[in-house]
């Protein structure tokens, strides 16, 4: 007899089939009957009624049962306390002290990846202190080439699988997720009623950003070599103010759909998503140094960014 087994004829009695236990199990029925078959053979009493209609325990069965439930919730909780000692012995083992700073070319509720890991590690590592500053990507590019920080994080903009805007040649980026750009606005906009649209379809309207300016640049010379025009896009710094807009149909948006999140970044409830065909693609990632290696509380740092980034797929 096995834990297994054991495992296999509880799910059939919470079935009452062998295939339905078969697909929660993610086994072929044949293998789940034969293992059973045995069991049943090395107690030397039948444990399940057998029938066109499907499979019942018997009196034996339902004894085995009760006694097979206990045991393996003593074995889970058993196994569940020393996983949590083990842990925590690695933990105090692994207590990193010192200072991390990072640079990232946009903060705030465009950012929460790297906000949800920081709180994470301010409480798992207290004695590690994270520096978190926002500057505009050329002062990133600059503090990382100068040895001012070793880690920066950016937003760039890939078209037509080139991105947009070189990047310095001592530097390297590692792509992290990927996002596409897609537009907000209320029913009252004609596109709104088909799949997709186009960017010159949209700049004729109002545009309203929720970004900071210097995120936004890139984009918005993107958009304006696109359309071969100027747009009227506004940055409002009040988000309040920004979903009314939207909601209202004084404006349009812009924004980002990462593909790690539910929702796009500044998703308004009820409020229409159309996807942009132009072929634009936002990714988010690190930048360092080429050819430096990244120091422990770094290399720490971004694999736990990149252990986070996999939960959330």
């Amino acid at each position: 007899m096995d834990t297994e087994q054991l495992r296999y004829l509880i799910e059939v009695s919470k079935n009452t089939s062998i295939t339905l236990a078969s697909e929660k199990l993610f086994i072929t029925p044949q293998a789940i009957s034969i293992s059973l078959k045995k069991l049943e053979d090395e107690l030397g009493f039948p444990l399940l009624n057998r029938s066109c209609k499907g499979v019942s325990l018997t009196e034996d069965g339902l004894w085995l049962i009760n006694l097979a439930e206990k045991f393996l919730s003593e074995i889970d909780s058993r196994k569940h306390t020393c996983h949590a000692t083990l842990s925590a012995k690695q933990n105090n083992t692994l207590l990193r002290k010192g200072t991390l700073n990072i640079v990232t070319n946009i903060l705030g509720n465009n950012n929460p990846i790297l906000a949800q890991l920081i709180c994470v590690q301010y409480r798992e590592q207290p004695h590690l202190k994270i520096n978190l500053s926002e500057v505009s990507k050329e002062d990133l590019f600059a503090k990382l080439s100068n040895g001012e920080n070793e880690l920066g994080f950016v937003y760039r903009t890939k078209r037509n699988h080139e991105f947009v805007g070189e990047l310095p040649p001592d530097l390297v980026f590692e792509p992290l997720f990927y996002g596409r750009l897609v537009v907000m606005a209320n029913e009252s906009y004609d596109f709104i009623k088909y799949d997709s649209t186009s960017l010159k379809k949209i700049v004729k309207y109002p545009v309203c950003s929720y970004h900071k300016q210097n995120y936004f640049n890139d984009l918005g010379h993107l958009i304006t070599d696109i359309c071969k025009l100027d747009f009227n896009e506004t940055i409002e710094n009040n988000y309040d103010v920004f979903c009314e807009k939207i909601k209202n149909g004084i404006a349009i948006a812009i924004v980002v759909q990462f593909e790690i999140f539910e929702h796009p970044i500044n998703y308004i409830e009820n409020i229409p998503i159309v996807p942009l065909r132009d072929n634009i693609q936002i990714i988010f990632g690190m930048v360092k140094k080429k050819e430096q290696p990244l120091s422990e509380n770094a290399d720490f740092f971004m694999t736990e960014l990149r252990n986070l980034i996999a939960q959330l797929r």
